[in-house]
């Protein structure tokens, strides 16, 4: 429903603007409705976590791997991400663990994503090192 309306993206240095007024997110957009600003926020959140996925796989060049492997179509299932040679590379190996909560691979925090952008609020960067680094990584 708030798609639409948002239009938010990512700049050339990483920061969330509004494409058309080039302003930072308004948490308080609309008046005296907090449970639907919250809304947006999650909608918002959502829509950054899509992105940040994104990127661990095009930026970062991590695998999506779902687990477990063999589960059927109605059986609970999850994702990790990892590095292509993860698994059979006897290089150093990192495990970054994912939150159950709002807190999702790639991320330190949305907060900080929306206020501060992608290199700060994402774990891109030291991925990124740790690539470059031949290091083996596992989110």
């Amino acid at each position: 429903e708030y798609q639409e309306e948002l239009k938010y993206d990512f700049n050339i240095k990483g920061e969330l603007r509004h494409l058309d007024t080039n302003e930072s997110f308004v948490f308080n957009y609309y008046k005296n409705a907090h449970e639907q600003n919250h809304k947006r926020y999650q909608v918002l959140g959502h829509s950054i976590t899509q992105y940040v996925y994104e990127l661990l796989e095009r930026v970062c060049m991590l695998q999506k791997v779902y687990i477990p492997t063999d589960a059927t179509e109605d059986e609970p299932k999850s994702f990790f991400f990892m590095s292509e040679n993860a698994l059979t590379s006897s290089s150093n190996l990192i495990v970054l663990l994912q939150d159950s909560g709002v807190f999702r691979a790639g991320q330190w925090g949305q907060r900080p994503i929306v206020s501060k952008g992608l290199g700060r609020g994402t774990q891109i960067p030291f991925i990124k090192m740790m690539v470059c680094a031949k290091c083996d990584t596992r989110s």
